[in-house]
């Protein structure tokens, strides 16, 4: 005869939402883990880098921005790797009231992100459904060894009104940096007065950096 107890079932079950990201050295990241199974809210008890597969436990944090899960909520977890470069696991905990589970994964940890700048044409306005009289310029700086300044894609994207990189327009449009790390579009703005937002995110790669523009239709 055989004792024993068997294990209480998950009243919810959850993944860590992505459980493989990579993150720039020195940079941030976001874990965002939801519930798949199951209505019982989750909350997280732990988050840490640790040793596994021989590997030694990277230095770095995970701090639990938002522990709580829910089926209509995830929770929040940022990530902030070192200074160096390579493979990082991870593991989370979590209790749902019933049981305690535990969700590993990885983090790759790139070269230092880039960092891009705004450099001219922000906080202009113009009459709607034309032309803001000055380009959206960016610069791109601070590269990564492995890459260079000129030729990277940057992505433009508005929330009203068109772009244009006189070779291509509409809501988002990729720009090409000059050898000085330099890339801009045009705007024409919407027909009805408004307050338009333009965003400018450089390649993953290079640590997918971002800013913003505003700008008015009168």
């Amino acid at each position: 005869m055989v004792s024993g107890t068997q294990p209480s079932k998950p009243a919810a079950e959850w993944y860590l939402n992505p459980d493989d990201l990579m993150i720039p050295a020195s940079g941030t990241g976001i874990l965002n883990p939801r519930i798949i199974s199951g209505t019982t809210p989750v909350t997280l008890t732990s988050a840490v880098f640790d040793a596994f597969e021989g590997a030694t436990a990277c230095a770095g944090s995970l701090t639990l921005t938002n522990p709580a899960i829910t089926p209509a909520t995830p929770a929040t977890i940022t990530v902030n790797p070192a200074s160096t470069t390579g493979f990082c696991h991870y593991t989370v905990t979590g209790n749902d009231g019933t049981t305690t589970q535990t969700e590993g994964g990885w983090i790759v940890v790139g070269k230092s992100a880039a960092s891009l700048t705004l450099q001219s044409g922000n906080n202009q306005s113009g009459s709607a459904g034309a032309a803001l009289a000055q380009p959206l310029t960016v610069t791109l700086s601070s590269v990564p060894s492995g890459f260079t300044a000129g030729a990277a894609g940057i992505l433009f994207t508005t929330s009203a009104g068109t772009l244009s990189t006189g070779s291509a327009s509409g809501t988002s449009v990729i720009a090409q940096t000059n050898a000085s790390g330099l890339a801009s579009v045009t705007l024409t703005l919407p027909s009805s007065e408004q307050a338009v937002t333009v965003t400018a995110q450089d390649q993953f790669a290079l640590g997918a950096a971002s800013v913003t523009f505003t700008e008015t239709a009168n």
